[in-house]
């Protein structure tokens, strides 16, 4: 038996500009290509190579900026993935919110249960004259 099950929306459905791509792709696109383009034109001037071989000196350098516009990890692009991990070195805390529990409602199962109810003692120290 096949059950179709409602598209997430904004997953499926993406605000396309132009053949497919969002316009933060396409940014990253001309972004990149102005990368290679520079890098082959000054490989061609520096080197005297022809242009079709220069423009393989390039592409290295178009890669990444091409993935980091491509890829998500977890639903978040690289920038939010970065801004999340910024606040969680700052605060120590998750950038989401989760269930928590009260632990003095619930006793956590411990092999040391002494230690646990009992009070802590006050150190005393003394000093030298």
């Amino acid at each position: 038996m096949k059950i179709d099950l409602n598209k997430d929306f904004e997953e499926q459905y993406k605000n396309e500009l132009w053949k497919g791509f969002t316009a933060r792709e396409l940014g990253y696109g001309v972004v990149a290509l102005l990368v290679a383009g520079g890098i082959a034109f000054s490989v061609w001037k520096a080197t005297g190579l022809a242009i079709n071989l220069s423009i393989y000196a390039g592409i290295p350098f178009m890669v990444p900026i091409i993935y980091l516009a491509m890829v998500k990890h977890q639903g978040h692009t690289w920038i939010e993935s970065l801004k999340n991990m910024w606040f969680y070195m700052q605060t120590k805390e998750l950038p989401c919110e989760m269930e928590e529990r009260n632990v003095s409602q619930h006793r956590i199962f411990s092999m040391d249960t002494k230690r646990i109810n009992e009070p802590k003692k006050k150190r005393t120290t003394r000093r030298k004259k």
